[in-house]
């Protein structure tokens, strides 16, 4: 028997490439790597080390949980009886593994730490970006500096490949004439993450 911290989480990572859908090219899977080699371990270390988490939690779950996240990105690219996915789907989905990976690292690896906590890992992130020369993707490319926290990434749909900020989902809000003051719910930025 071995503790889950002695094997470190590379096992993990590489179980979970040898996983990946059967239709992806090889080139998918050393993206991935590269990513997940280059970013998903140091930033787990800076959750730990940096931050506050509100729930605690342990690394080879943070790390599964990124994976789960990702896994339902890729989802859509499982042939199926019902689902026929050709070649050039695939291919279309290669712009978008690097913007993917990152909102995914996030939300999972990013989601457990207090509010402090998030800007310590959104300003980590970015150093880690820069100091890799690694681009984040996505059209137009998220702009260096800016809080992770505040973009969504679409993958489908009219802003396929944007990031968008999360407040531009919520809809326009004017305080119904009458109402009382403990029934009022002003939609925020952190309600519509929800």
């Amino acid at each position: 028997y071995m503790e889950p911290s002695a094997l470190g989480l590379e096992p993990l990572i590489e179980s979970w490439l040898e996983r990946l859908p059967r239709n992806f090219p090889e080139a998918y899977a050393a993206t991935l790597r590269k990513l997940l080699m280059h970013f998903t371990v140091p930033m787990i270390r800076v959750v730990r080390k940096q931050t506050k988490e509100l729930s605690e939690t342990v690394d080879n779950a943070l790390c599964q949980s990124h994976f789960r996240l990702m896994d339902c990105y890729f989802q859509h690219y499982i042939p199926t009886e019902v689902n026929v996915v050709t070649p050039q789907d695939i291919e279309k989905l290669q712009p978008h593994l690097s913007p993917l990976f990152f909102f995914t690292l996030v939300w999972s690896i990013g989601a457990t730490c207090d509010n402090r906590g998030r800007q310590i890992f959104s300003n980590t992130l970015w150093a880690q970006v820069a100091s890799a020369e690694v681009q984040v993707g996505g059209e137009p490319e998220l702009q260096r500096g800016k809080s992770w926290y505040e973009y969504v990434y679409s993958l489908h749909g009219e802003s396929s490949g944007e990031w968008t900020k999360w407040t531009q989902f919520g809809p326009s809000y004017a305080v119904p004439t009458g109402s009382e003051y403990q029934k009022i719910v002003v939609p925020t930025e952190d309600s519509l993450r929800l």
